[in-house]
C-alpha cells in the first residue's frame, strides 16, 4: 500500500477538523505537524475518539480537567476583582441593608397619623388637612433618602 502524504490542510478536511484542530489532534497523538502518513493518523485519530468516548483516554479527560480548572480559577479571579472594585456585594449584605430600609420606612409610615393628627384636629378645610398630610409624608421621604450606611441623618 503507497505511503498518503498530504498537506495538513488536506488532513483536516478529510477528518472534518480545522487546521488548528488538526493541529492539537497531532501533537496530542505525537505526529509529526508535516509528513505525516495520513492512513496512519486517520486510525490513530480514530483510536483516539474510540478510548475518548468510552473513557479510557484518561489524558484527555485530565486535559479537559485542567482546562475546567483554568476556566473556574479564571471565573473566581474575576469575581475577587469585582469584589475588590466594589461593584460586586455579597447577596447577604444586601439583603440586610434592604430589610434595615425597609424597617425604617415601615416605622417612618406608622408614625405619621401620631405625627400629623395634632396639627389637623382643628382643620376644617380638607385642602389644608392635605397639605399638612402631605407635608408629613415628604418630611418622611426625606429623612429615609438621606439616611446612609451611618444611620438616619440628622436635622441641622
Amino acid at each position: 500500500m503507497a505511503v498518503s502524504r498530504v498537506t495538513q490542510q488536506e488532513a483536516a478536511l478529510h477528518l472534518g477538523l480545522s487546521v488548528s484542530g488538526l493541529k492539537q489532534v497531532l501533537g496530542r497523538l505525537g505526529f509529526p505537524s508535516k509528513g505525516f502518513d495520513l492512513d496512519e493518523l486517520r486510525l490513530a485519530y480514530l483510536d483516539d475518539l474510540r478510548e475518548t468516548a468510552s473513557g479510557r483516554n484518561k489524558k484527555y479527560v485530565l486535559e479537559q480537567e485542567r482546562a475546567r480548572l483554568a476556566h473556574h480559577q479564571a471565573n473566581k479571579t474575576a469575581l475577587e476583582e469585582e469584589i475588590l472594585e466594589g461593584t460586586l456585594v455579597p447577596v447577604d449584605l444586601v439583603k440586610d441593608k434592604w430589610r434595615d430600609r425597609i424597617a425604617a420606612a415601615r416605622a417612618k409610615l406608622l408614625g405619621l397619623p401620631n405625627k400629623a393628627a395634632p396639627a389637623i384636629v382643628g382643620e376644617k378645610k380638607i385642602a389644608t388637612v392635605q397639605n399638612i398630610i402631605k407635608r408629613y409624608i415628604y418630611e418622611a421621604l426625606d429623612e429615609l433618602a438621606g439616611e446612609d450606611e451611618k444611620g438616619p441623618r440628622t436635622a441641622s
